[in-house]
């Protein structure tokens, strides 16, 4: 997906996919959570308020995040540029 992230930008399935999985943030576990940071930030689809409500949740997680899906989910914040100085500071 990366290679091919400007055919996908814009693309109708990004929207209902935001909203199914801002219903389900909670219950992501710490690879799912890495892997739509990832996703959604590296082809440039989310909006601002999707990355906040995810933020919330990684900082919110009693569960430490393993270092090679840090790097995944800050790659991920990074490319969009909507991460909070109070994530990078947790992170």
């Amino acid at each position: 997906m990366l290679l091919q992230k400007d055919y996908f930008k814009g693309h109708p399935l990004w929207k209902p996919l935001e909203l199914e999985l801002h219903k389900r943030r909670n219950k992501l576990d710490n690879q799912q959570l890495a892997q739509v940071v990832h996703s959604f930030g590296v082809t440039g689809n989310a909006t601002k308020f999707f990355f906040n409500d995810l933020e919330e949740t990684i900082i919110d997680s009693p569960i430490p995040i393993e270092t090679p899906l840090l790097a995944k989910i800050m790659q991920g914040y990074s490319v969009v540029n909507l991460g909070s100085p109070v994530l990078y500071r947790h992170m």
